[in-house]
């Protein structure tokens, strides 16, 4: 028959009868080619159409509806062989081969010939391989050779071979033992295939796994236990990978049909294992698939399952019926592991004691003993929930009991650890602190043990040596974070937060390495963006929008190779849960070093994903750990909503969205209100309250929404919430905050049945009152119209948090030992005897008669506490060495008893170490904490007693504070009554431990700070308030060393220390601060503690962390120099070191007039006022102190006078401005609170607000420049009021030091002689040398600072009411100043002036007093010393050994365009004329600007903003060196203040990358007139570049001027005799040349508005000079 008829009756024929015979008859040429090794396929090339037609209509046929009869069916099937055959030796293609043996296998399954089917599919896969696979059924997988369309082609094989077994069920283990094994083998070809390319296949042969899941369980009686396990457990782990939801159906399927057997059968045990490992992993796969469908804890089915399947494994004829096998034992510890991980990540402890209990159960069935079960559960943090305190929880202690006799005893658990040096390490780490209680630092802990002697070396070698083993495995990483993230914490508890963060940012490096190979979070990355002015509108940060487990981590482990090795296992939650406490960590170290972005940062991502998972412990501490971030935050300007989704919003989220929107602009409608000068509130009361009415209705919406209407898709960006609170600080202060709380609250609430930890539970609820305590007591200082509700509501909280730490809860052996058996005093007659403490027995009529001799400061006792001070206060290196040598032969002398039986609080840790327990241990920690807490309470409840004047409640407590560091028992009264004469002994025998170190250095500061107003202040002294001086100064050097890496708290404790010694030469109660001994002056004492006080947060920033952190872990970065501070050293470790330190300081000062200056606000305002015999009211004290490195300092504190509006001449104050610009508002740099700035001079922010309208809208040509000019006429009298109001006659002594000159020298030798033989005085010669040189004129002030060592605190009257001494001083001076010419004084050290971040808009540099001084700003002294240390030591690298100031050259420059129109390109020709290289009218990318400021010297900006919009902040920040920066745009100097955090703005960022000098405007400039000012010294610094000579300032001409009446003048110049420098200027420099900041100076005489523009010109960084570079 002809083919074509053939094709035709095999298409169509209704007969197939015989239709094999005859395509055998019509293909019998090809047969010999079948038995040939190597057919000729050309001869064969005529039946290649017919084959494919034929193979093309052999399956229609097969398939077709209706079926054939079955015996034409036969026929066909048999002619799809030989046609397959044949086809096979005509074809070169095998993958077209195999496609078409495909298509028969799918006609068997069609028509259930299941064997058939089968057999066919085990030829292709064999057909595929091509080789021996040897007892493989897939190909094996080779990466190199292997296509996607190969992996599709052996899936689709091996889903056919699945489906023929489900649909044909049998008993055979064989043919599940042969599915098990294809669906393991083909894993790898399925990732060759990728998740999207597969999803029909892989849905295919999950379905059919499932139905012989579902099969084997229903006969699990007639299988091995084995096979079940392990077909139940594949089956579950593939559809987990993709299909979470199917899983669960699956899963719920599976129980159910087991429940079914159990129903039928109630005895039935074989089922009961799987069934229990179903439940389990329902539990999982809820969390997995629906982590946040019940926000706060596990949803109630979860709960049940979890339930289930403890009570089938617990049931003790279940337990002994299962057949434990190593694979099934192993993968039951594996999912108890898991769920019990996730019930800790959760906070749930309810079911763990059944979970302990059948872990060690399942663990004696696989022979492991009873320590190394303990170790496994240790190492991998199985004890405990997440974020408790206690490392071992009670469950576990009460099931261990049962099976170990030495449960408790720590040396047992010790001995556990030892065969691994790192979990002995680390199991002592965790205890260490329980023996380093309040212990005195006089003397040696023979009683501490190995606990004590733990160094934090030996931690982080033990760390370091996990971390860096190859290959690195799981258990390394995890462990070695372990023992960072514990260090870490012991760090913080020390106060030593530089160390804790660099501990605790390894362990989070660590653990992110761990969390992305365990999870995969998909984030949106919101990134900074800049306004035109250069302000930021939004931070950097991420939007969390999903979050999952990688699809290939396994929930149960699978088992390898036989092996049933468990000592470590590692779960996805464990993982979650370490990672999450490192983000608490890091992001709370950052809050407290003062890094408010990133602080916020990581504190927002972490609570994003506990809501997002779920998790109520989580989510708690990161909101209450926000909401302190929120309360120390002020506005930030140009804040948005962000809604991270592009899916259409509906319901809910619409909702959500539109309450957002309203919110936003009722709140930029009461900004508008607000802070326009137009609406003066008293005139619109009416408008403002209804915009605050609206908004807090607003907000009530937007918060109801936020709770009911969050969507599964749309994410939030949380920071919005944030930036709207701090908006609208003013009006609702803490609305907001407020509402974060509440919302705490609730989650506490809701979740309280999941959190099973009662102490853990109480500790959130009064972390949260405490916060809301703070809130309120904050609200009070507002202008709210609750402030006395505000208060009231502080107590309450403030109350209700101190209840909760004294419940019974609390009580056990080291709380509250048995009354019977203590006295519950304060130390012990062995503790008294070492450290020389009068007794705490005394009785009521002792401590009368003690407290005399300790009630003022001029007292016996007072003196002899000075004279102890005064022995100690210069203490030698050497014989330091030697007191602590004898130091160390003193030791503890203690009877052996119980901690119970212990009396002495101090005592304690030697009870609990000669206990050994571990439960007393535990105990211990707790009890610090709970102390810890406690602490904080009392001082918070003492402020508000004192600020609503109750003087004798706020005693009380401060008191009862002190008994909470030193009673034995908190529980019960003490024999010993507590008192200020007891703190004070302790203050002076420095009795302060590590364990409470912080809070001591708080309690210290606050007691001696309400001791000095309550004693000093209101006119009358409460002497049961009273602390000797001496005594005050002692306890706050101790707070200050404690407190030196607390910026906030260090900050406080200098700026009330440089007070104290600042009064200590003029007021008797302050006078015996300093010794005679001393080689410090108290201007020295009082200008160090100044200068620490400004601008404190800046020397934590952390560009300086990481460089430390850099530096400690690679040789050759740049070191500090040795007349320099040391780097991050801004304090000694200890109070014996203190006065060393200082005067290395003081050594280390640069070659420049250093002027600290900030003002003393109203706690202070009111404490003078009442203390000095000035009276008048003001809200402020300018405090300023002047260091130089050639002579002593000079302190001033001076009353303030407000500056309340424009000059008296100019009445006119109003403008006539009609404009409608809200989307160009002014943002307040200094935020929209009531600053200092604003209370003394508040037409400041009028003055800048005015401005900014005006050159915004260009509204100021409508009058020709006349508002301007208004505006820079109140400028100029607001310049001239800050210096005569401010400073008065001082005011000098903001000016340079004089340079050398032979008649200033003459004057400092004679006057120093006269003071001796005249005045009969003996005057240190520093200080003589510092009044000469700073250049006054004054014999008035000059006798006061002569008289008072440098020191003077007052006001104008108290000058004229000087002593007999001051009068015979001023005739020294008037005689000694005679003939003295003007010529003097011209020439002087640049200044660096340090503010306040709350100053810096001030316009410092327009005094009139400073507009001829070259005047540099720095954000503090450390920031002078960093920069110098910086900038030498590059320029040393390049061959330029400067070691006096920094050096650039302005022809390497690079500059940058973006004016648009004319301006660009006549500022770009102008550029080009110079022969500069830059860009205009393009942007460069990040990469070439990085590159640019890294290798050139200087870069220029002429532009809109600050030119960060180009490259961000914080990638300048990580630059390892940094060009100078010219940045001539508006606002480009200002800084946007961030409350009691670091402020941020383009100089910061600058100068922190090691730029030398930033010369940038603080507010909005005229073009024309920044154009003038950019042209004019550039070309300065240009004609000094290429000038040959030496503009030394030797060579310049003095200048004689005589005036006549007439206003003619007639100049006589006289030149010195040039002298020649001893260097090359143009290479090296000279320090007589004139610097950068010298030409800035004269190019502000250019500007028209001398003083709005040349005021807003500012130049950041330290004495700059210019140089030619050698080519």
């Amino acid at each position: 028959m002809a083919s074509s008829q053939l094709l035709c009756k095999l298409e169509s024929s209704p007969d197939l009868s015989g239709i094999y015979q005859l395509f055998i008859s019509y293909l019998q040429p090809l047969f010999p080619l079948l038995k040939s090794k190597k057919p000729s396929i050309a001869s064969a090339d005529k039946f290649s159409s017919f084959l494919d037609k034929s193979l093309s209509l052999l399956p229609k046929r097969l398939n077709q509806t209706p079926k054939l009869d079955s015996s034409f069916a036969s026929q066909l099937f048999d002619t799809y062989n030989l046609c397959l055959n044949c086809f096979r030796v005509i074809s070169s293609q095998r993958h077209t081969v195999a496609l078409q043996r495909l298509g028969l296998i799918h006609c068997y399954v069609k028509w259930g010939r299941y064997e058939d089917a089968q057999s066919h599919a085990l030829l292709l896969l064999r057909f595929i391989s091509r080789r021996k696979n040897g007892n493989r059924v897939v190909p094996a997988f080779m990466q190199h050779i292997h296509h996607k369309d190969t992996a599709l082609l052996i899936l689709e094989v091996i889903v056919t071979l699945v489906e023929c077994v489900a649909n044909a069920p049998t008993k055979d283990d064989d043919q599940y033992l042969k599915v098990l094994s294809m669906v393991i083998e083909i894993q790898p070809w399925l990732r060759v295939i990728g998740e999207d390319g597969y999803d029909k296949l892989y849905r295919m042969l999950l379905s059919n796994m499932s139905k012989c899941a579902l099969f084997l369980l229903g006969e699990h009686e007639s299988f091995d236990v084995d096979l079940t396990h392990k077909f139940f457990v594949e089956t579950y782990s593939y559809y987990k990978r993709s299909f979470l939801d199917e899983c669960i159906k699956f899963l719920s399927e599976a129980i159910s049909t087991m429940c079914d057997m159990r129903e039928k059968d109630k005895d039935a045990c074989g089922s009961a294992n799987l069934l229990a490992m179903a439940y389990c992993l329902r539990v999982i796969s809820t969390q997995e698939a629906q982590p946040n469908s019940k926000v706060y804890a596990l949803c109630d089915l979860s709960v049940q399952d979890m339930g289930c399947a403890l009570r089938l494994w617990m049931n003790k004829d279940h337990f002994q019926s299962i057949e434990h096998t190593d694979m099934v034992s192993h993968d039951i510890l594996m999912l108890l592991n898991h769920v019990g991980h996730l019930l800790l990540l959760k906070g749930n402890m309810e079911f763990h004691s059944e979970i302990y209990e059948l872990i060690i159960r399942f663990c004696t069935r696989k022979s492991i003993s009873l320590k190394e079960c303990l170790v496994m559960l240790w190492q991998s943090k199985s004890l405990s929930h997440a974020l408790c305190t206690s490392h071992v929880d009670d469950a576990f202690m009460s099931t261990f009991s049962k099976h170990c006799k030495l449960y408790q005893s720590l040396e047992f658990w010790k001995s556990c650890m030892e065969k691994s040096k790192s979990l002995e390490v680390g199991f002592q780490q965790c205890f260490s602190v329980i023996s380093t209680l309040s212990s005195p630092s006089t003397y040696n802990h023979d009683h501490a043990t190995e606990y004590a002697h733990l160094t934090n070396d030996d931690i982080k070698k033990c760390a370091s040596d996990l971390s860096n083993n190859v290959p690195l495995s799981n258990r390394s990483l995890f462990l070695s974070a372990n023992l960072y993230y514990d260090l870490s914490e012991r760090l913080i508890s020390k106060g030593s937060m530089i160390e804790a963060f660099l501990s605790g940012e390894k362990a989070f490096q660590l653990r992110v390495k761990l969390f992305q190979k365990y999870f995969k979070c998909s984030t949106e990355v919101q990134d900074e963006i800049i306004g035109d002015n250069g302000e930021i509108i939004q931070k950097l940060g991420y939007g969390l929008k999903s979050f999952h487990i990688h699809s290939y981590v396994a929930t149960t482990c699978s088992y390898d190779n036989g092996s049933s090795d468990i000592d470590f296992i590692l779960t996805p939650w464990n993982v979650l849960r370490c990672y999450l406490e490192s983000i608490l960590q890091i992001g709370t170290i950052h809050e407290v070093l003062g890094h408010g972005s990133q602080a916020e940062s990581y504190l927002q991502f972490g609570k994003n994903i506990s809501s997002f998972q779920g998790l109520p412990v989580f989510l708690v501490s990161f909101s209450i750990a926000l909401d302190f971030w929120l309360l120390s935050m002020v506005p930030l300007p140009g804040n948005q909503i962000t809604w991270s989704s592009t899916k259409p919003l509906e319901g809910s989220d619409a909702s959500m969205l539109k309450s957002m929107e309203m919110l936003k602009a009722d709140v930029v409608a009461l900004k508008a209100h607000t802070i326009s000068p137009h609406n003066n509130p008293r005139n619109n009361t009416g408008r403002g309250l209804l915009l605050e009415l609206n908004l807090k209705q607003r907000q009530d919406s937007f918060w109801s929404a936020l709770k009911f209407g969050f969507g599964k898709t749309n994410v939030l960006d949380y920071r919005w919430v944030q930036e709207a609170g701090k908006v609208y600080r003013k009006q609702q202060d803490w609305y907001l905050a407020e509402k974060e709380l509440e919302s705490a609250k609730a989650i506490l609430f809701d979740s309280s049945s999941h959190i099973s930890c009662l102490k853990c539970k109480l500790v959130l609820e009064v972390k949260v009152n405490q916060e809301l305590g703070d809130l309120f007591r904050s609200r009070f200082y507002s202008k709210d119209d609750n402030r006395s509700k505000g208060l009231t509501k502080s107590e309450i909280f403030y109350r209700s948090a101190i209840e909760k730490l004294k419940l019974s809860e609390w009580k056990n052996c080291v709380s509250n030992p048995k009354e019977t058996s203590s006295r519950n005093t304060m130390f012990c007659d062995s503790f008294l005897n070492d450290v020389s403490i009068s007794s705490g027995c005394d009785n009521d009529e002792k401590q009368k008669a003690n407290k005399p001799k300790m009630a003022t400061s001029g007292t016996k006792a007072a003196k002899t506490l000075l004279q102890e001070q005064r022995l100690t206060s210069r203490i030698t290196r050497s014989s330091k060495l030697k007191s602590e040598n004898s130091k160390n032969e003193l030791k503890w002398r203690h009877k052996s008893v119980d901690c119970v039986e212990l009396n002495c609080w101090h005592c304690v840790p030697f009870g609990v170490m000669k206990s050994s327990s571990l439960t007393t241990a535990i105990h211990m920690k707790w009890e610090c904490l709970r102390r810890r807490l406690l602490v904080k309470l009392l001082i918070g409840t003492g402020k508000c007693l004192w600020t609503r004047g109750d003087t004798d409640g706020a005693l009380k407590v401060y008191l009862e504070s002190i008994s909470v560091l030193v009673n034995r028992s908190t529980f019960h009264p003490s024999e010993f009554k507590i008192s200020f004469t007891f703190l004070a002994e302790l203050i002076n025998k420095n009795v302060i431990g590590d364990a409470f170190a912080i809070e001591h250095a708080s309690l210290l500061y606050n007691i001696c700070w309400f001791s000095l107003r309550s004693s000093c202040g209101n006119g009358s002294r409460n002497h049961s308030c009273d602390i000797p001086i001496p005594v005050v100064v002692a306890g706050l050097k101790q707070s200050f060393i404690v407190a030196r890496e607390v910026p906030e708290l260090f900050q406080k404790i200098s700026r009330l220390l440089a007070v104290l010694y600042t009064l200590s030469p003029s007021n008797k109660a302050f006078s015996m601060l300093t010794s005679c001994s001393s080689s410090l002056s108290e201007s020295k004492w009082a200008s160090y503690f100044h200068q620490v006080s400004v601008g404190t947060q800046t020397n934590y920033q952390l560009p300086y962390l990481l460089k430390l952190k850099d530096q400690k872990a690679m040789d050759g970065s740049f070191p500090s120099s040795s007349s320099s501070l040391s780097l991050l050293s801004l304090a000694p470790k200890s109070v014996m070191d203190l006065e060393e330190f200082i005067l290395e300081y003081f050594q280390g000062l640069p070659r420049a007039t250093v002027i600290c200056l900030s003002m003393l606000g109203d706690d202070y305002a009111s404490w003078l006022k009442d203390l000095l015999p000035y009276k008048s009211h003001t809200h402020a004290w300018v405090m300023f102190s002047r260091q130089t490195s050639e002579s002593a300092p000079i302190v001033i504190v001076l009353p303030i006078d407000s500056i309340l509006g424009s000059s008296k001449d100019d009445e006119d104050t109003s403008f006539d401005i009609h404009t409608n610009c809200s989307d160009k508002l002014w943002c307040c740099p200094w935020g929209r609170t009531i600053t200092i700035v604003d209370k003394i001079a508040p037409l400041l922010r009028t003055i800048l607000e005015e401005d900014h309208v005006l050159t915004k809208t260009g509204t100021w040509r409508h009058s020709d420049g006349s508002n301007l000019r208004k505006l820079d006429k109140w400028l100029c009298g607001l310049s001239r009021d800050m210096e005569d109001l401010w400073f008065g006659p001082w005011k000098h002594l903001l000016l340079g030091e004089v340079s050398s000159h032979k008649q200033i020298d003459f004057l400092q030798k004679k006057l120093m002689k006269d003071l001796k033989s005249k005045c009969k005085i003996d005057v240190d010669e520093d200080i003589i040398k510092a009044v000469v040189k700073g250049g006054m004129q004054q014999k008035e002030c000059l006798s006061e600072l002569i008289v008072n060592k440098g020191c003077y605190i007052g006001g104008r009257e108290c000058l004229n009411k000087g002593s007999s001494l001051s009068s015979l001083v001023s005739e020294a001076l008037l005689v000694a100043m005679h003939g003295i010419g003007q010529e003097c004084f011209v020439n002087r050290e640049p200044v660096i002036l340090v503010t306040e971040f709350d100053l810096h808009m001030l316009p410092w540099e327009s005094l009139p007093v400073l507009r001829n001084q070259e005047v540099y700003r720095m954000p503090s002294v450390f920031s002078i010393s960093w920069t110098y240390d910086k900038c030498c030591h590059f320029e040393e690298n390049d061959g330029k050994c400067s070691s006096l100031f920094p050096m650039i050259d302005p022809l390497d420059a690079y500059y940058l365009l973006n004016l648009g129109g004319n301006q660009e390109a006549r500022f770009g020709n102008w550029f080009k004329d110079k022969i500069l290289e830059g860009t205009s009218g393009t942007s460069p990318s990040e990469t070439e600007l990085s590159t640019t400021l890294k290798d050139r010297d200087l870069f220029i900006y002429f532009g809109h903003g600050n030119g960060l919009q180009y490259i961000p902040g914080h990638k300048i920040e990580k630059l390892d060196r940094c060009a100078a920066a010219f940045l001539i745009g508006c606002c480009s100097g200002s800084l946007l203040l961030n409350g009691s955090y670091i402020p941020s703005g383009a100089p910061l960022s600058y100068l922190l990358a090691g730029s030398p000098v930033v010369i940038a405007t603080l507010w909005n400039v005229v073009l024309t007139e920044i154009e003038l000012f950019g042209k004019a010294v550039f070309e300065k610094w240009v004609n000094v570049g290429r000038c040959s000579q030496c503009q030394c300032t030797r060579t310049m001409s003095i200048v004689d001027e005589r005036k006549t009446k007439g206003g003619g003048k007639r100049i006589r110049k006289r030149k010195r005799k040039r002298k020649s420098c001893d260097v090359d200027s143009q290479t090296h420099g000279c320090e007589h040349m004139p610097k950068i900041g010298f030409y800035v100076g004269q190019a502000r005489r250019e500007c028209a508005l001398p003083s709005l523009t040349s005021a807003a010109i500012v130049c950041y960084g330290v004495p700059t000079g210019l140089r030619r570079k050698n080519l």
